[in-house]
């Protein structure tokens, strides 16, 4: 069985080879053909992907005066394309073998450029021109001719060639017919910013040639097709508060751009100013088309409930110890928000849904309250002072200014008492300043400023006290005072950003600039981010469901509000002699 079975396979391996050799006339070269792998029959040959490759050759030597033979040849199908040549001296020619004299020596660069369609190939050939017997003359200028290779889009080179039957030498100047762009030489390249039509002028001349003779081209500028279509948003992704989304486009002409947002708003227009209804996941879409193609581009933000952006505080203080004092916060806030309050007595800190609260202080003395009004958007805060088992001042004239109630420990602040209006004069100095740090350091002044160092961190009422020293000018006595909290030692902008607020004036009504966290970069599949700020001072948040309808239902008496309880944003501030903004402080008595 093995011997037959060796003796038939070696008959068709024979039969192979002979038929090869049959057939070795009409087969392709190797590498030429590919059969084309198809369960149909019939399966028919295809070509195999070859880049075709420019080449040029030339007689040699080239001398001045001699006729040289310029050839050009492309590997595959070369009788298909059309050849332009520049010979490096302003000369050029048509053809796929030219003829050239030059008529000086040196190097000169070669180019030849073959088309086909849209296929372009180039070859370059630096040559030497070798000195000759022969003396070339001017010749005068016949037959010029231009072209170019448009329709090409916008931003895209454009090259524009010219030439002429005879003549040397020839210096050619072009027009682009686009503004005051010139260009000189046979072959130039333009960019043409805007689509349109254009007529190229190029203008040939030598010293034999007394009308230079001119020839137009038109050029046709398509649109150049979108590409790089981007969406940046500009501002903070909160519910009921507008935000501004812009389309980027890298490159791209007359482009229309469309948006379609995932709450059924559509918008036509580079920009969309819009404001989500609702928290939680959008999709924003824009589409960028013109003549040419059109490109879409689609991001999803996670949209937070917006913050709260004011807040006062009050109670109904001054009580006995050991007796329940109201607490209240009066707060402007589109979404529901819960409050933190810190009592400063060292208790722990209760975080509430309700607006009013109440808090019991076993020892008598003045106490600092810090509330903190918070939701998954932001966050303001403001203090008051609490009197148990003692009277309230009365408070008269003064506000205080340069305050930093989250301030370091052990590190200089600077105050200044400011009345309010204004003393006609100026006569500060007719008053003495009690300071009350409120850590057991009293300090008097003359003037309406001073510095101070809390070495301990907590919370303190800060007051001050002004005594009249020329009484029938000036009121006998007033009265101001605020609590500042007092943090760990810690660098100011990490405070801040601990804190999650942003600094703004002081204000005796408590009035503070709700936190803006840097922007959401979104992608197509970004990430929802919710619960407050990880940073804030506060506990878990309670089971109740808050009410967006922040109204108190009591009316206790105000207190005395502390200032702005934001982030350090310095440590000295200068008297001024203007109220400070939002303060509730009454006019001075008297004349």
């Amino acid at each position: 069985m093995t011997p037959r079975l060796f003796v038939v396979g070696a008959a068709f391996c024979g039969a192979l080879v002979w038929l090869a050799v049959l057939f070795a006339d009409s087969a392709p070269p190797f590498g030429a053909t590919l059969l084309a792998q198809s369960g149909e029959p019939n399966a028919s040959m295809v070509e195999a992907q070859v880049d075709p490759v420019l080449s040029l050759e030339f007689t040699r030597p080239v001398v001045v005066g001699t006729t040289t033979l310029f050839t050009a040849t492309v590997s595959i199908n070369p009788d298909e394309y059309a050849y332009l040549w520049s010979f490096g001296d302003g000369d050029t020619a048509i053809g796929r073998a030219v003829n050239h004299t030059y008529r000086r020596t040196g190097a000169f660069q070669v180019s030849v450029i073959a088309t086909r369609g849209a296929q372009r190939l180039e070859a370059f050939e630096t040559i030497s021109v070798a000195p000759g017997d022969v003396i070339v003359p001017d010749e005068a200028i016949a037959e010029l001719r231009c072209e170019n290779n448009s329709p090409v889009e916008a931003n895209n080179p454009v090259r524009l060639v010219a030439s002429v039957a005879r003549g040397r030498p020839v210096h050619y100047i072009w027009h682009m017919g686009d503004g005051d762009s010139i260009a000189e030489g046979a072959v130039v390249t333009h960019f043409y910013e805007r689509p349109g039509r254009y007529m190229a002028t190029v203008t040939a001349s030598n010293l034999l040639t007394p009308n230079s003779p001119t020839c137009q081209s038109e050029v046709e500028i398509l649109d150049e097709t979108p590409m790089g279509l981007d969406i940046e948003m500009g501002g903070l992704l909160f519910s009921k508060r507008p935000v501004r989304f812009t389309a980027h486009l890298q490159r791209g002409t007359n482009v229309t751009f469309e948006w379609f947002v995932s709450d059924g708003t559509n918008h036509v227009g580079s920009e969309l100013h819009h404001s989500f209804a609702e928290r939680g996941n959008h999709t924003v879409t824009l589409r960028a088309a013109n003549s040419r193609g059109a490109l879409t581009s689609s991001k999803t933000y996670f949209v937070v409930g917006a913050p709260p952006t004011r807040i006062q505080g009050f109670n109904d203080s001054p009580k006995p110890p050991n007796t329940d004092i109201t607490f209240g916060a009066d707060v402007s806030s589109p979404e529901p928000v819960l409050f933190t309050w810190h009592w400063g007595d060292g208790s722990q800190p209760q975080t509430t849904a309700s607006l009013l609260t109440t808090h019991r202080y076993r020892a008598a003395g003045k106490y600092g309250v810090y509330v903190v009004a918070w939701n998954e958007g932001g966050a303001v805060a403001t203090t008051q002072i609490a009197y148990a088992g003692i009277d309230r001042p009365l408070v008269t004239g003064l506000a205080l200014e340069g305050l930093l109630p989250l301030a370091p420990v052990n590190q200089p602040l600077q105050f200044s008492a400011v009345f309010s209006p204004t003393l006609a004069g100026g006569n500060y100095r007719h008053y003495r300043y009690t300071w009350d740090f409120g850590d057991s350091n009293i300090t008097e002044t003359t003037e309406p400023s001073v510095s101070h160092v809390y070495t301990q961190v907590d919370h303190f009422v800060l007051t001050v006290t002004a005594t009249a020293r020329v009484s029938d000018v000036t009121p006998a006595l007033l009265h101001g005072a605020t609590v500042v909290r007092v943090l760990p030692n810690i660098h100011a902008p990490l405070l801040a950003r601990m804190t999650g607020f942003h600094g703004g004036r002081a204000s005796d009504g408590g009035n503070v600039t709700p936190a803006t966290p840097p922007a959401q970069e979104p992608d197509a599949t970004a990430t929802p981010e919710t619960g407050p700020t990880d940073a804030l001072p506060l506990p878990d948040p309670p089971t109740p469901t808050p009410s967006p309808t922040q109204t108190p239902t009591a009316t206790p008496t105000a207190t005395e509000m502390a200032s702005d309880p934001l982030p350090i944003a310095t440590n000295t501030t200068t008297p001024t002699s203007a109220p400070v903004e939002g303060g509730t402080i009454p006019p001075l008595p008297g004349p």
